[in-house]
């Protein structure tokens, strides 16, 4: 990697926008990003700004690895990290591979997951890659693109708050899925890991790009402080390459929320009481992964949908809803790494066993406001 090339830094005064950023694009899930903020903050002062790092300016043959907490995110608010259980995952895959990492880049993006990359960079001397695997939040390790593109997911280290740890090395990205859950279960349904180790060449090819530099985007545009941050979200990300296709699906008064823990997820579903009359319904795993308004499917994963308070824009997280809350249910077109065949396996409604059919978003709504 030739240093002359690294294009940027992450500085204390981007965290926040990352931060709101990460949050719309965890749809729900991920891990709470404030939490991640404060670690990016405090490594940032201690150790110094990480630099980011174009994906295409990272060399062929030099090692990234992805970075991600895994678990229950209800349960990770009440827990602490320390910063150096993401270290040790880090290292325990060095140790195992019998090399050194050279970047890291963000499991997927959303949520705390998109800000936890930054504060293990800089407390290790490392860049951060403007890429993640994913391009939002999903509950399963082998629901990524890089599973899609037939990368290898382990070994995969899990690390615990007490810096228990566990290396995972499985030829199947589904029974290593199974394998984590478990252990994560048994280490109290809230880990660090290091995943999917893999060279630059491979990392180019499968991830999804720009990704660091659009959630600080979308934070950006809803912390403008102008009077409509719901129409300033949407004017940022009808310019991105990945969720041009967006529009509000719905908006009103959150009437109903079911929500428990379930083998290291938290699950349930949510109804909003519209401002049309209808009822919009939410089934989340982590994350939300479908939408109907008035009986009518409206969206399903791999797209994205993110629930946004109506009056700032803040995304609000699946174990931050309340009743009573004014919300806005916003949708957006998925990238195309996850529209593939393979993909759409991985981490479609079948998957989920909530219908049998992906349709594209922008297929099934014409993106009117109400």
């Amino acid at each position: 990697m030739n240093t002359s090339e690294l294009n940027n830094r992450i500085r204390l005064q981007d965290l926040e926008n990352i931060a709101t950023g990460a949050g719309f694009l965890g749809c729900g899930g991920g891990g709470d990003p404030y939490i991640g903020h404060l670690i990016a903050k405090a490594a940032i002062e201690e150790c110094g700004e990480p630099e980011l790092i174009s994906p295409d300016d990272f060399d062929d043959d030099e090692l990234v690895v992805g970075c991600a907490f895994i678990g229950a995110p209800s349960v990770m608010q009440e827990k602490c990290i320390s910063g150096e259980d993401a270290i040790l995952a880090i290292r325990m895959v060095e140790e195992k591979l019998g090399r050194k990492v050279s970047g890291i880049i963000s499991g997927e993006i959303g949520g705390l997951n998109g800000m936890l990359p930054i504060g293990t960079a800089a407390r290790m001397g490392l860049p951060v890659v403007d890429a993640d695997g994913v391009g939002r939040a999903v509950p399963g390790i082998d629901m990524t693109a890089w599973n899609s593109a037939v990368l290898k997911t382990g070994p995969i280290a899990l690390v615990s708050e007490h810096l228990d740890s566990v290396v995972i090395d499985s030829d199947s990205p589904h029974r290593a899925e199974d394998i984590a859950r478990n252990a994560v279960a048994a280490m109290g349904l809230s880990v660090m890991s290091a995943l999917y180790a893999m060279p630059g060449r491979d990392m180019k090819r499968a991830s999804i790009p720009y990704t660091m530099s659009i959630a600080r985007g979308i934070g950006q545009a809803v912390r403008a402080n102008h009077k409509n941050p719901v129409e300033d979200l949407l004017d940022y990300l009808r310019q991105t390459v990945h969720y041009s296709k967006c529009g509000v699906l719905a908006s009103g008064k959150v009437t109903h929320l079911h929500r428990e823990v379930k083998h290291a997820w938290v699950v349930g579903d949510v109804k909003v009481q519209c401002e049309s009359g209808d009822i919009a319904e939410i089934n989340f795993q982590n994350e939300y992964l479908k939408l109907e308004k008035g009986g009518k499917l409206l969206a399903t994963v791999p797209d994205l949908i993110s629930v946004i308070d109506t009056e700032t824009g803040a995304p609000i997280a699946a174990e931050a809803l309340r009743f009573g809350q004014r919300v806005t249910i916003i949708g957006t077109s998925s990238p195309n790494r996850l529209r593939t065949e393979q993909a759409v396996s991985n981490c479609g409604p079948k998957r989920f066993g909530i219908g049998e059919h992906y349709l594209p978003i922008e297929s099934i709504n014409n993106f009117t406001i109400e």
